[in-house]
């Protein structure tokens, strides 16, 4: 069978991996969100070892600002679903998927729910949906609608979609997300460095999404007043960056970290500037810090 990763809601396992073959979940924890925590399917005395711990609704916050907003979710789905409906006919939008997504509450699931579904939280998702009876009559003459929906959702549908849409249920905010890794890294599957990693482009992106979403919050206008507010807000003006002018001379300015990675990110033709992919995930934490009390 392999060696599992987990990763659960209120002990509640939503997805899982094995080996080689996993979804990197690390960008969903917080900085220090590495803890001794309970492994609940291994032998009581021998349950204890490091995974990643979170509070839901700090998760949630990140992917509000990480790209997976409710209003992004929603885009990315109606995409996501009409491209499978180029060679598919798939009637399930996104109202239907949000309202039976928020009824699910990980506090109240079935008591045979781990028996059940175990190793198969899209099975449980399934049955949800094809027992509402508004989707079900909505799709009568489909006598294939629900293996149409088995084939979406393990094949066509992104795990963060589903992930951010059991944040919209109020109650399952205040339990913990886990991700049990250590049985993979000690198995020899993965490392701690591996679990760590986020592609480059990825962490781009987020910081892309980012940056105008603060400034817009501290009221600047500009890089240069953000770059002020940002100081303000005790961010450090330690980040040499060389400015290239249009006749091909340079000048050297210290910025904060987050305009310095900005200016890099939108200027590649400037090589007078190295970017590392450490210095765009500690912006990104930076930036998240300083709105993670205005939420």
């Amino acid at each position: 069978m392999g060696t599992m990763i987990e990763l659960a809601l209120n002990k509640v396992e939503i997805d899982w991996g094995k080996n080689r073959s996993f979804i990197n979940h690390y960008w969903l924890f917080p900085p220090d969100s590495l803890h001794q925590i309970v492994y609940p399917y291994r032998d009581e005395g021998e349950n204890m070892d490091p995974g990643f711990q979170a509070k839901f609704r700090d998760v949630i916050f990140r992917m509000n600002n990480l790209g997976y907003s409710l209003a992004e979710t929603r885009l990315s789905y109606e995409e996501l679903l009409s491209r499978w409906n180029r060679t598919g006919d798939l009637n399930l939008p996104f109202s239907d998927l949000l309202r039976i997504m928020e009824s699910v509450d990980f506090s109240q699931l079935p008591t045979e729910f781990g028996k059940k579904y175990q190793y198969d939280f899209d099975q449980y998702l399934q049955d949800v949906i094809s027992h509402d009876e508004s989707i079900m009559e909505n799709n009568a003459k489909d006598e294939y609608f629900e293996y149409a929906v088995e084939d979406f959702i393990k094949e066509g549908l992104d795990f963060n979609i589903l992930l951010r849409l059991y944040g919209e249920n109020p109650e399952n905010l205040d339990f913990h997300l886990e991700w049990f890794t250590q049985d993979l890294i000690d198995s020899g599957w993965t490392t701690m460095q591996d679990i760590r990693d986020i592609n480059s482009r990825d962490l781009a992106a987020q910081f892309t999404g980012l940056y105008p979403r603060v400034m817009d919050q501290s009221g600047a206008k500009t890089d240069t007043n953000f770059n002020q507010w940002l100081r303000k807000q005790g961010i450090p003006c330690t980040t040499m960056y060389v400015r290239q002018t249009k006749n091909g001379q340079t000048t050297t300015e210290l910025l904060s970290l987050p305009v310095a990675v900005r200016h890099m990110i939108h200027h590649p033709e400037n090589q007078h500037n190295t970017l590392s992919k450490d210095q765009i995930g500690e912006s990104v934490e930076l930036l998240l810090t300083l709105i993670s009390g205005e939420s």
